[in-house]
């Protein structure tokens, strides 16, 4: 009996040590845009492999508003844990990437004590990104950031707040690089790299220049869930329409009195203006709704202003869904770690997800935690990890024929395109004033 008690107590103390070493060693991240599938992805994996979900959707960090953040229902969870939802109030202040990757991290370690899988799902691929790399976050703004010291603090000292342009200029001066690859209309970012250089003594270019994020785990399993374009458009429009059905009105009208007495509380100016760059404001929903919601005249809460506003909120969640089907494919799987292993399944046909999602999936994930060899069908999308968020890839463009100058490769290739461009090139003229860092074809 003393011989069975005391390999019983190694038995459980080697168990007890594993355990203490477990935490930040895998994990299984569920990918796709908004309307793929994530969350019933997210689930089928849990339930067939004793997991648990970790949330990475920024908006659903927030509580009290379940309609416009789509948060995942108790009966839609069947029953699997979720992590990270509904934790903050939207009036606090807003959460920011460090305060989840704490809990993420948290939340990570508790699962894998446990002896469960964490499964981390989410729309919000810059959590996804900065939980999976360490570093992904360069430096993050300081709480008390640039960009919140010229909302509030210069408009209480009577000045006007900066704007883009202004910072802009400012960034030009000890950041030159940074200031060629942000657009100077991109007030945050731009706030955030000056309070870089201000706090750190150094520009972020030179940070970034530096950095090659390590992954955080010894291995990942990627679960990117896909669908083609023009079904996934469709199922967007009739999520906004289930989401009208369900009381997204009476949400907003809710919320939206409840942010405008908040800043008149805290304001002596009556006319208030909400700040739709951070926090839960982000969320698609609340500035598409706002020419109705702060509506005076009843006039102008009229059926055809609602039905614009509901027709602006489609457009710019299908545009979501294309920014994030991008991110995925041109950043987080384009240079990511060879420990990360990656596998595409399709959900375009409800009826068929069993086959054509679901089986894949679970399969995939079943050989990774078995340690067999895998091969994903993105493989052909890998290319060798280069310094984080290269500062060269950004540049202005200069368009003589039109006088006009892009920020960026993406505006470059749009305006290329465009009538107007098209239009000029038949017909040309020049421009003598016309000068550019970079000009293009």
């Amino acid at each position: 009996r003393l011989l069975s008690f005391t390999r019983y107590s190694i038995a459980t103390s080697i168990m007890a040590c594993a355990a203490a070493s477990v935490g930040m060693d895998r994990a299984v991240v569920v990918l796709g845009c908004t309307g793929a599938g994530k969350t019933k992805m997210s689930i089928d994996i849990c339930k067939r492999f004793n997991g648990e979900v970790v949330n990475a959707d920024a908006m659903q960090l927030y509580r009290g508003l379940p309609i416009v953040t789509n948060v995942v229902t108790e009966a839609e969870r069947q029953g699997v844990p979720h992590h990270l939802l509904e934790l903050k109030d939207p009036h606090d202040q807003p959460f920011t990437v460090h305060d989840f990757l704490a809990r993420a991290t948290e939340a990570i370690r508790d699962i894998a004590h446990r002896g469960k899988l964490p499964v981390i799902a989410g729309g919000t691929n810059y959590y996804i990104e900065a939980l999976l790399y360490h570093e992904a976050l360069a430096v993050e703004t300081p709480t008390n950031s640039l960009a919140q010291v010229s909302r509030h603090g210069e408009a209480e000292a009577g000045a006007k707040p900066e704007v883009g342009p202004s910072l802009h200029e400012q960034l030009v001066a000890v950041d030159p690089k940074m200031a060629a690859r942000l657009h100077p209309n991109d007030t945050r970012k731009i706030s955030r790299s000056l309070d870089i250089f201000r706090t750190q003594g150094v520009p972020q270019s030179d940070i970034l220049a530096r950095q090659v994020p390590e992954l955080r785990f010894k291995t990942v399993c990627c679960v990117w869930v896909g669908c083609e374009q023009d079904v996934l458009d469709a199922r967007l429009d009739a999520r906004v329409d289930s989401m009208i059905a369900a009381g997204l009105m009476d949400e907003l009208t809710h919320f939206h009195g409840q942010c405008i007495a908040s800043q008149c509380e805290d304001s002596t100016n009556e006319d208030v203006q909400l700040d739709f760059t951070q926090g839960i404001l982000q969320a698609i929903g609340f500035k598409e709704f706002l020419p109705y919601l702060s509506a005076k005249d009843p006039l102008d809460q009229s059926a055809e202003v609602l039905e614009d506003c509901i027709a602006n909120m489609k457009l710019h969640t299908r545009r979501y869904a294309r920014k994030q089907i991008k991110w995925i494919t041109n950043r987080l799987l384009r240079h990511r770690d060879r420990a990360m292993h990656v596998i595409k399944v399709e959900s375009t046909d409800p009826t068929m997800w069993g086959e054509t999602a679901k089986k894949p999936a679970t399969e995939f994930v079943r050989h990774w935690l078995d340690g067999n060899p895998l091969t994903g069908n993105c493989d052909d999308l890998r290319r060798e990890r280069r310094p984080t968020n290269a500062v060269d890839e950004w540049k202005k463009y200069v368009c003589e024929s039109c006088d006009r100058i892009l920020h960026g490769r993406h505006e470059w290739d749009i305006h290329l395109k465009s009538r107007q461009h098209r239009k000029r090139k038949r017909n040309p003229r020049t421009n003598s004033n016309s000068t550019g860092i970079n000009n293009g074809d």
